[in-house]
Formats: structure tokens, C-alpha cells, sequence
């Protein structure tokens, strides 16, 4: 679904109210608003269960990282990542031609002593952890040159619809916008997220009402969908 079908949606339905005018801007701004607020919803399985909904499909993205020299053994995360949900370390055998895939177990602060220390699982560079430390980097150990895969849940983006205005007409231009990137189903949840919070600055009751009744039916349906 592109930003202009998005912004005619909430056209069509801030038309009904006939309340007054809501700038492009403004639109996508509550919009970005709506898409957190779902996304924070799915996003909150994920810490509680290690279970990606597949609404946060568009999320799931993987990179692969090469832990510099100097600070030794820092793997720098991208800008928009958001959780690990894998990290597996990737090494080449110039022996049997063969790529071993690992999975790194990840450690907080409090626990990354203990797992340095463990006997039963020894840190090594073919077996290596990570610790989480907070930003945009984390820490490999042992502290040595290494390279990890990381599968990760990014941030949304902002939504952006682009347009040029002669007038009172306003042309959409598909060059330089951004689309939610959410599937069909919850932009729709998000479009009535986003007229909940249009609908509080034009002080229309019904319209919040309204699209607050079938944003709670659609998240509280069986599943989430």
C-alpha cells in the first residue's frame, strides 16, 4: 500500500467528518505515530516470548559484521536495528571448503562474567558470545577480529508523502516518499490508529470513537491476525 493510498483513506474519512483541514504533514505524522504504537505492540511478544509476529515481517532484516581490530572484537549494529533475534557466527574451512554456521549466545552485563568463566561451554573464537552493550555496538568475545551474521528487528521508517501545491491542489509525487511498509492489513489498523489521534485534534468524538472501536477489534482478534 503506497503513502498516497494511505493519505486518501484518511481523505475519504476526515471528508465524512468535514471537521477542517489536515495538512500532508500532519497526516504522516500521525500516521508514523499510529505505525509505533501497533508496532510496539508486536514488538512487546518479541521480548516476552522470542516470538516474531508476522506482522513485523517488513522488520526482519540480516546483515553481516566483521568485529574490528581496534576496539578489538566490536561489532558496530546498524542504524536502524532494534533486537537481535540470531546471531551466528560464519567461518570459512580452507580445509573442507565448507562454511560452519554457529549460533552466538547473547549476554547482558550482569551475566557475561559467569559465561567467561564457563567450564562447560569454553569461549573460544569457533565458539564465541556476545555481550550487550547498550547502543549501537556489541561486544564479542574472546576480544579477537571475527565475523557474525546478525538477523535483527529494525525500526519502521517514516512514512513521508511527497507533493508538490499550486493553489489548494496538491499532486502527490511517488519520487522521494516513503510507503509504510507494514502488509495491507495493519496499514489499515495503522490508517485508524492515525484517525484516532486526527480525530482528538479536530475534537471529533464520533470519528475517535469510531476508529478507536475497530483499531481495539483488530488487535484484540484472535491472533492479532
Amino acid at each position: 500500500m503506497t503513502i498516497q493510498d494511505t493519505h486518501t483513506y484518511l481523505d475519504f474519512m476526515l471528508d465524512k467528518t468535514q471537521s477542517g483541514f489536515i495538512s500532508p504533514e500532519e497526516k504522516d505524522m500521525a500516521l508514523h505515530r499510529a505505525q509505533m504504537a501497533v508496532f510496539d505492540i508486536f514488538y512487546s511478544e518479541v521480548v516476552e516470548n522470542q516470538f516474531v509476529h508476522t506482522a513485523l515481517n517488513p522488520f526482519k532484516k540480516s546483515v553481516i559484521r566483521d568485529a574490528t581490530a581496534t576496539p578489538l572484537g566490536v561489532v558496530t549494529l546498524p542504524s536502524d536495528y532494534l533486537y537481535a533475534t540470531r546471531i551466528t557466527r560464519n567461518a570459512y574451512n580452507n580445509v573442507t571448503r565448507l562454511t560452519s554456521y554457529r549460533d552466538v549466545k547473547v549476554y547482558k552485563q550482569d551475566e557475561i562474567n559467569d559465561a567467561l568463566n564457563s567450564q562447560v561451554r569454553p569461549v573460544t573464537v569457533d565458539y564465541p558470545i556476545v555481550e550487550e552493550t547498550g547502543g549501537f555496538s556489541l561486544q564479542l568475545y574472546p576480544k579477537l577480529p571475527n565475523t557474525v551474521q546478525i538477523n535483527y528487528v529494525s525500526l519502521p521508517d517514516k512514512c513521508r508523502f511527497n507533493y508538490t501545491q499550486v493553489g489548494r491542489v496538491i499532486t502527490y509525487n511517488p519520487t522521494g516518499s516513503v510507503n509504510l511498509l507494514w502488509a495491507d492489513t495493519y496499514c489499515n489498523i495503522i490508517m485508524n490508529k492515525a484517525l484516532e489521534t486526527l480525530g482528538v485534534n479536530l475534537n471529533d468524538p464520533a470519528l475517535v470513537q469510531y476508529t478507536q472501536g475497530k483499531t481495539m477489534a483488530s488487535l484484540n482478534s484472535k491472533d492479532k491476525l
